[in-house]
């Protein structure tokens, strides 16, 4: 069964103005406390892991790499100190921004067995990261790459598109300049912020952003990369392990202000998150005792799924999927009214060619780009 671990490290050189994640800005000052409290968190929450074999431990934020290596080495010791179990094939990741890592700090991570890293550069483009407010230019992700690139290393990159300003021959652009890097995983995001953000202002209008959308697609599709998921792109055997197992429905626990969870206990499913500031999330650690269950939290912490949640989940993953999710084990945990009221949306949904039906249900190129809608329409009602 095994689990999937994460850890989240705010510090960042800036708060993007796009960005909702959880970050603070860096103070090396903070570095210290903020990883004592996540040794702490490990050693109140370890046992609610129910299996310790690790498929996956991946270091987001923020910015990983800007805390030293030896702390990312420390957590990787206190999972182990408290049972954890890294297979021999597991999958470990660290986010990296261009410009924050070095032969040296580079050498340390590896020795201490990360094996996959993530480069945040979201564009090769000068002017539209200065537009996106991004401190970073492109010949610091260059140099970062070539560096990854040296020591050939696994690394994926994520590209930022519908950018303000961005026109269809600067997203080719960036997809040519990255491809010479010859990444093994692209992950590709549309910008998503509220209607009133300021860069809204002269981003491109509908029609260019569903043809960028397509031509991400067929131009990473003729790289020779596939679209394992909605947003992610792999060479063969190098898809995401962690993200996979997340999408399957596996277990994975959180440490870290914001961090998610879900573990299953038994016959119990429970999904479980931290506060989003470091305060808070410090002050919830004290409450919590040694060998507490995670039922014992304070209530506005966590909830255990109902079966239909349960369901929506695998719904919801699952169409994430190139592959889909299986109709056959859907309709095997429903009573036969809920089956037929889910079988005659489907239904609708196919004969509107938003979905696929073979021995799975995956969606079509235009349920890609309506997937809210289809997921409304599919989950199932209490």
């Amino acid at each position: 069964m095994a689990i999937g671990l994460y850890v989240h490290i705010p510090f960042c050189i800036q708060q993007c103005p796009y960005c909702d994640f959880s970050t603070e800005i860096n103070q090396q000052e903070n570095h210290h406390n903020y990883i004592e409290l996540l040794k702490k968190e490990i050693a109140l929450k370890s046992n609610w892991a129910a299996d310790k074999n690790v498929r996956s431990l991946y270091f987001g934020g923020g910015t990983p790499s800007l805390v030293q290596p030896k702390y990312i080495l420390s957590l990787i010791k206190e999972f182990e100190k408290y049972g954890f179990y890294f297979l021999e094939d597991v999958e470990i990741t660290l986010e990296i921004n261009p410009g924050t890592i070095s032969e040296e700090s580079l050498g340390e991570y590896l020795q201490m067995g990360v094996n996959r890293f993530s480069v945040g550069a979201q564009s090769f483009n000068d002017n539209i990261l200065n537009k996106i407010g991004r401190k970073h230019s492109a010949q610091d992700t260059v140099k970062t790459l070539d560096l990854l690139n040296k020591h050939k290393l696994n690394y994926s990159f994520d590209l930022l598109f519908s950018l303000p300003g961005q026109s269809m021959k600067d997203l080719a652009l960036d997809l040519a300049t990255l491809n010479s890097f010859s990444p093994k995983h692209i992950s590709t995001y549309y910008l998503t912020i509220p209607q009133r953000h300021s860069l809204n202002l002269n981003r491109p209008d509908e029609d260019t952003e569903l043809e960028m959308f397509d031509f991400i697609e067929d131009k990473l599709d003729s790289y020779g990369f596939n679209q394992y998921e909605i947003s992610n792109h792999a060479l063969k055997n190098f898809e995401s392990k962690h993200n996979y197992h997340t999408w399957l429905g596996g277990q994975y626990l959180g440490i870290g202000m914001s961090a998610h969870s879900f573990i299953e206990h038994n016959d119990d499913k429970f999904r479980f998150w931290n506060p989003n500031t470091t305060n808070a999330w410090e002050k919830s650690l004290e409450v919590l005792k040694p060998k507490m269950k995670v039922s014992d939290q304070s209530p506005e912490r966590f909830e255990k799924l109902t079966k239909i949640d349960h369901l929506n989940d695998f719904v919801h993953t699952g169409l994430r999927l190139k592959e889909g999710f299986s109709e056959k084990k859907l309709m095997e945990s429903l009573d036969k009214e809920k089956q037929n009221e889910w079988i005659l949306m489907a239904n609708s949904m196919v004969e509107q060619k938003y979905l696929l039906r073979d021995e799975n249900i995956s969606l079509t190129k235009k349920g890609k780009r309506m997937l809210n809608f289809v997921l409304e329409k599919l989950f199932i009602s209490k």
